[in-house]
């Protein structure tokens, strides 16, 4: 009689087990894939049983899936949710951009792209390129940059030589994305945001002046330039260029971002100054990057050990239909053989069946792994 009772037991849960597992294997299919098997997922993967999924929660809530891999494979993730509402219309090549100086030169038709991210008064050195940026008072700021000119494989210098170039303020006010970008030169579309150039000038006159805002005429000097983030008396002698071409966003005033600079150079080096104004300063360092989380929905993966190997990041998603809010990720990550764990959590708002605002285009909010 017990083995009766036990055996009826084992056959409701295994019923209750095949249910779920049903539920879980049709959740794709119920779509209409007519409309949307173009945009979001690929056809091949409705009719593939998970390898493992967390969907749908209710608000405030997390919920874990252990999964094992026999051997190295790759594996296809879809996932979705909500990113922090104040950077929904934000473009993702600003995403996670600290405040920054961009310096791009085209010289003998090549091109070169500088990105110096602000390290407070630390100096930056790679392959003899050097950046010092310091605060000289409260939100006023130098920056020099020193550029080898066999960096820039030019090997004749003449008084009139002339190449183009484009100086670019990145800055960051709420220590997640970018909020503007203040350029030299900026195009008559801003709708293209992209810079054009202007041009610079090597002269070997100290009291030439170039009336137009596109070009600047850079003073030779026999004086050694010291790069130590101060305006010596060598820079003293030459006259700024203002940036005043709004590349990106929107600034209030000039104490919320503003800049000029200067440029010099000798036999061996090519030498910026930059002055910049600027309301807040956001440095996003390495260890910051990785606890900074624009999404408030979102799922990752743990190893065995607990270590995160991968986790939803708003610079690779894009809009999932209904409120910009709703984004989603679509991609490849290849994972070792082992166990892990597929991790999702949803915040206090905007969850299934709690929308507030327009939901996504599918009823599918969470996460799903599939073998490629």
């Amino acid at each position: 009689m017990k083995n009766v009772i036990y055996l009826f037991f084992l056959l409701i849960l295994i019923g209750s087990c095949a249910k779920e597992e049903r539920k879980a294997n049709t959740l794709l299919k119920e779509f209409d894939w007519s409309v949307h098997d173009s945009i979001f997922f690929e056809k091949k993967y409705i009719w593939s049983t998970p390898i493992a999924q967390i969907v749908n929660l209710p608000i405030k809530s997390r919920d874990s899936v252990h999964f094992t891999l026999d051997h190295q494979d790759d594996i296809k993730i879809y996932g979705s949710g909500e990113i922090i509402y104040g950077l929904k219309n934000s473009e993702k090549k600003y995403l996670y951009q600290g405040d920054n100086i961009q310096l791009k030169l085209t010289i003998n038709n090549l091109n070169y792209s500088y990105t110096f991210p602000y390290k407070d008064s630390k100096k930056f050195v790679k392959d003899n390129i050097i950046f010092k940026y310091k605060n000289i008072r409260s939100k006023e700021y130098i920056a020099e940059i020193k550029i080898p000119w066999k960096n820039l494989n030019v090997d004749s210098l003449y008084n009139g030589f002339s190449f183009n170039a484009n100086l670019i303020i990145g800055d960051n006010d709420n220590g997640f994305v970018q909020t503007k970008e203040l350029a030299w030169i900026c195009p008559k579309n801003k709708s293209i945001q992209e810079s054009t150039e202007g041009q610079i000038i090597l002269s070997d006159s100290h009291n030439t002046i170039s009336p137009y805002q596109e070009s600047y005429n850079a003073f030779f000097t026999k004086e050694p330039i010291k790069i130590d983030g101060m305006i010596d008396k060598v820079w003293s002698r030459y006259d700024y260029k203002q940036l005043n071409n709004l590349l990106y966003g929107y600034t209030k005033d000039i104490f919320d971002l503003s800049s000029f600079f200067k440029v010099c150079w000798d036999k061996n080096n090519l030498y910026f100054l930059t002055y910049v104004i600027d309301s807040k300063q956001k440095h996003i360092t390495p260890e910051k990057l990785e606890h900074l989380q624009i999404f408030v929905d979102y799922g990752w993966i743990e190893d065995k050990n607990g270590n995160k190997v991968w986790e939803m990041n708003a610079k690779y998603s894009k809009h999932f239909g209904g409120a910009l809010k709703n984004q989603f990720i679509d991609t490849v990550v290849q994972l070792n053989k082992g166990s892990y764990t597929l991790h999702y959590l949803s915040d206090e708002s905007h969850a299934y069946s709690n929308w507030n605002d327009e939901p996504p285009s599918f009823p599918f909010y969470g996460i799903v792994l599939y073998e490629k």
